[in-house]
């Protein structure tokens, strides 16, 4: 009724003489204190639902324990008001010398974490105290745990490694496209310059002259010439037969030649219309 506000263990209620625990705070009105809203809590059956904690579908034992090592709740028994050390020891779930480590963490209220000893089901334990209160909880994580979290870790392990392998090969695919689709247009190109480098050599390797077979003389178009230097750019025609065919290796070679270039043959062969 002075105004205080807060939360008390009763290991033994004078009203039941079972273990409890005690809500309280002032009820004001207009500034000015008119009452006290009291609650009483079975310690044992409304803290079991909330200290029962799961992870990967698998129970945690844990304990709730006042900073004198007494035991206010457990989410698995009925041991409320019992002393936390010799449950500790009956449990046989933890050595002589973690269960002393437990007492010592809760005794000083030291958030403690400590791999157990003993080789039985649990294999982790956590001290961890109450924010605002002089409550400690003794968390004991199972080795099924440890288990569950390796085996869950290697599932990821083994889907992200399947993932990585599909995208590898989706990236090599599309790069084997990629590759396809440029070698083909690398080909379209080189045969577009072969076709123009083809041109080119035929232009710049003939050579094209014009002929006056009536007057027997003959001229190198612009930007053209013979190969052989020592013949003139224009001339007689008759002259620039032998110069050929000195050129020519070969008798019968020449003959073929001497025969196609005279002003009869090409004028039969033109039907009289070459000039």
């Amino acid at each position: 009724m002075s105004g205080a506000s807060g939360l008390e263990y009763v290991s033994a209620s004078r009203i039941n003489g079972k273990p409890m625990i005690v809500f309280y705070a002032p009820v004001k009105e207009g500034g000015e204190i008119k009452g006290l809203f009291l609650g009483l809590f079975f310690a044992q059956d409304y803290l079991r639902s909330m200290l029962t904690t799961e992870y990967f579908n698998v129970r945690v034992p844990m304990l709730l324990s006042s900073k004198d090592g007494t035991i206010v709740a457990s989410s698995s028994s009925n041991v409320s008001g019992d002393p936390l050390y010799p449950y500790l020891l009956d449990q046989k779930s933890m050595s002589t010398s973690d269960s002393r480590q437990v007492i010592d963490a809760v005794n000083d209220q030291k958030e403690t974490i400590f791999v157990n000893e003993k080789e039985g089901p649990i294999e982790n334990v956590s001290v961890l105290p109450v924010p605002c209160y002089d409550f400690m909880l003794v968390q004991g994580f199972p080795r099924q745990i440890t288990d569950v979290m390796v085996s869950n870790a290697n599932r990821s392990g083994f889907i992200l490694e399947g993932c990585l392998l599909i995208l590898f090969a989706l990236l090599l695919i599309y790069l084997f496209k990629k590759m396809r689709d440029r070698r083909k247009h690398l080909e379209v190109e080189n045969r577009i310059f072969v076709d123009v480098l083809e041109g080119v050599k035929i232009l710049f390797n003939s050579r094209y002259l014009v002929v006056d077979l009536d007057q027997d003389t003959y001229t190198y178009m612009a930007g053209s010439g013979p190969i052989n230097t020592r013949i003139p750019m224009e001339g007689i025609y008759s002259q620039f037969i032998q110069y050929h065919t000195a050129d020519i290796i070969g008798d019968e070679e020449k003959k073929a030649f001497d025969h196609f270039a005279q002003p009869e043959t090409l004028s039969k062969f033109f039907g009289g219309q070459m000039k």
